[in-house]
C-alpha cells in the first residue's frame, strides 16, 4: 500500500516597511539669553526612511532643510495643495522617490527656526549658526543612527534658508559636505536690496520696535535682517542700519553697511576658498521671475565670483517665481534637490 505525501507551502507576505515623520523638541544652548526672548527650545520635524525601524544596524546619511523668512518647518511637512497627492510635502516626496528608486533613503531634519533668524549668530536673535551646525547636528547624531561625518551630511534651504545653507556649508565644511540653495536670498547687494528700495528711506519714520507692527513687509524685513547681520543692543531698533540720511540724501551708513556686507556670501567667498573647495557639492538656483528681485541678480553674481575663485559649483536659472516651481511631481524639490543629495552624499 502506497502512502501519499502532501506538502503544503504557506507563503507569508512581508509587512511593507513605512517611513515615519516625527516632531521632537531640541534644546538650543546657543540660543539662550537673546535679547528678543526667542525660545531656545525648538521644534524639529524628522523624517525616518522606511527601513529605519527594521534594519537596526544600518546608519543613514542626513539632509537638513532650512525654511525661509516668515515660514516654519510646517511649510515643508503640511500639504500645500491637495491637487498633487504624493508630492505635496517633504515626506511625500521622499516616500514617492524612494519607492520609485529615484531617491535614496536618508534621514531628513527640518528645524523650526526663528522666522527671521537668517541662520546667523546674534546677541539680539540668538546664535542660529551655532544652533544648526552644533546643537542640532549633535542632538540628531546622538538620537538617531546617522552617518556622523560631513561627507554624509547635507544642508539645503529656500530663500532665507538657501542663504543659510550656503553660508553654513561655506563656514562649516567639516559639518556639511553638500549644500543646495533654492532661490537663496541676501547673497549680496542689488535690486530690491539696495538704497533704491523705498523701505530703507521709510525707516526714518520708525523710532522703536513697536512702530514696526503696522509697517510693510520690507521695512519689517530690513530691521529683522539687521538684528542678525548688524546687531546693536544699544540702538533703539537693536541694529545699525546700512543706510541713513545725510542732509536729506540717503547714503551708506557705517558700521551698518559694512556689517551687512560681511554676512553676504558674495563678499565672503574670497576668504573661504579653502573651505569651499572641501565641499563635495555646492548648488544653487534662481527663478527668472522671482518677485524678490535681488535673488536672480545676486545669484548670477555669486556664480561669477565662485567661477573666478575656481570653486566648483552648479548654478541654474529657470522659468518661475519665488515658490511656484518647488512642489509637485515635476517640481524642483523632486526633480533636482532630492536626487542631488542622493548622488553626492556618501
Amino acid at each position: 500500500m502506497r502512502t501519499a505525501l502532501f506538502a503544503i507551502l504557506i507563503v507569508v507576505s512581508p509587512v511593507a516597511a513605512e517611513a515615519t515623520l516625527t516632531e521632537i523638541t531640541v534644546p538650543g544652548p546657543s540660543l539662550e539669553g537673546n535679547l528678543l526672548g526667542v525660545p531656545s527650545q525648538r521644534e524639529v520635524s524628522v523624517y525616518l526612511p522606511p527601513s529605519y525601524d527594521h534594519e537596526t544596524n544600518r546608519r543613514y546619511p542626513t539632509m537638513y532643510i532650512l525654511h525661509g523668512i516668515m515660514d516654519s518647518n510646517f511649510h515643508w511637512t503640511r500639504s500645500w495643495n491637495d491637487d498633487h497627492p504624493g508630492f505635496d510635502t517633504t515626506q511625500a516626496l521622499m516616500d514617492a522617490g524612494i519607492e520609485a528608486g529615484h531617491v535614496r533613503e536618508m534621514i531628513v531634519i527640518i528645524p523650526d527656526s526663528d522666522e527671521t533668524s537668517h541662520y546667523t549668530d546674534s546677541p539680539v536673535r540668538g546664535g542660529w549658526e551655532r544652533f544648526i551646525a552644533e546643537d542640532l547636528v549633535s542632538f540628531i547624531d546622538t538620537k538617531y543612527r546617522t552617518q556622523r561625518r560631513a561627507a554624509a551630511r547635507g544642508i539645503a534651504g529656500h530663500s532665507m534658508g538657501g542663504h543659510g545653507a550656503i553660508k553654513l556649508a561655506m563656514k562649516h565644511p567639516d559639518v556639511f559636505g553638500v549644500a543646495y540653495g533654492l532661490n537663496p536670498s541676501l547673497l549680496g547687494w542689488g535690486a530690491d536690496v539696495a538704497a533704491d528700495n523705498p523701505a530703507f528711506a521709510a525707516l526714518a519714520d520708525v523710532d522703536e520696535l513697536s512702530d514696526l507692527q503696522n509697517a510693510n513687509f520690507y521695512v519689517q524685513a530690513i530691521v529683522s535682517i539687521g538684528h542678525s547681520f548688524s546687531p546693536n543692543p544699544q540702538a533703539p531698533l537693536l541694529t545699525d542700519l546700512p543706510f541713513g540720511f545725510d542732509e536729506g540724501e540717503l547714503i551708506r551708513a557705517q558700521p551698518g553697511y559694512d556689517r551687512w556686507q560681511s554676512q553676504m556670501p558674495i563678499y565672503m567667498a574670497a576668504d573661504y576658498v579653502v573651505q569651499l573647495q572641501q565641499l563635495r557639492g555646492l548648488r544653487f538656483d534662481s527663478a527668472f521671475e522671482d518677485e524678490y528681485t535681488h535673488i536672480p541678480a545676486t545669484s548670477l553674481e555669486f556664480s561669477r565670483v565662485l567661477t573666478e575663485l575656481g570653486i566648483d559649483h552648479t548654478f541654474e536659472m529657470y522659468n518661475g517665481d519665488h515658490r511656484n516651481r518647488l512642489w509637485g511631481s515635476e517640481g524642483r524639490l523632486y526633480t533636482e534637490l532630492l536626487p542631488y543629495f542622493s548622488r553626492l552624499l556618501e
